[in-house]
């Protein structure tokens, strides 16, 4: 294995490993959406997301029905887990 190759995989390690914990809060955060999608509960949790422009000025913040947090996550978990299987990929050809 070379230097360049080795150094590749200690990076490929390091973004898998986030990728890992970012999959794993998610799913909690799905967990808890499904949870709250049962209308008929007297006390939900909400679901709150952050807008800003990147370069500053006025951030804005929507409610979201568990739903639809439910879905965003579901979606964010894919996109998640196809790019862990791309470098697995990767790594496992180091």
């Amino acid at each position: 294995m070379t230097e360049k190759a080795l150094e590749r995989g200690v990076e490929l390690k390091g973004t898998m490993d986030s990728l890992w914990k970012r999959r794993e809060k998610l799913k909690s955060m799905k967990a808890l959406c499904s949870e709250n999608m049962d209308i008929a509960k007297s006390k939900t949790h909400r679901f709150d997301l952050d807008a800003s422009k990147k370069e500053g000025g006025r951030s804005e913040t929507i409610t979201l029905s568990a739903g639809a947090a439910y879905a965003a996550i579901c979606k964010d978990i894919e996109k998640t887990e196809e790019e862990l299987k791309k470098l697995q990929k990767e790594f496992s050809d180091l």
